[in-house]
């Protein structure tokens, strides 16, 4: 009888000490889930801002007289002469 309680004791031990590994590595994993939605939401946001400095740069440049004039005349080469 006691080496049957001695033998549930071991497996017992065994099979918490198993559960327990399985668990961190549940962690490990979410922890690594969890860092790479952080990292692609980081990078979403970096290349919302610099789409929106790259746009705010582009007009800015079409602003400026020396672009504007020969795009002008560049659409107007572009569009037809009589809108139906």
């Amino acid at each position: 009888m006691r080496t049957q309680n001695l033998q549930t004791l071991v497996f017992l031990v065994v099979h918490s000490e198993f559960v327990a590994s399985i668990q961190k590595c549940f962690q490990i994993v979410l922890a690594a889930i969890i860092a790479l939605l952080s990292l692609i939401d980081n990078f979403q946001r970096q290349w919302d801002v610099g789409s929106a400095i790259f746009v705010e740069l582009a007009v800015k440049k079409l602003r400026q007289p020396s672009t504007v004039i020969p795009v002008m005349r560049r659409m107007k080469s572009i569009l037809p002469r009589k809108l139906p």
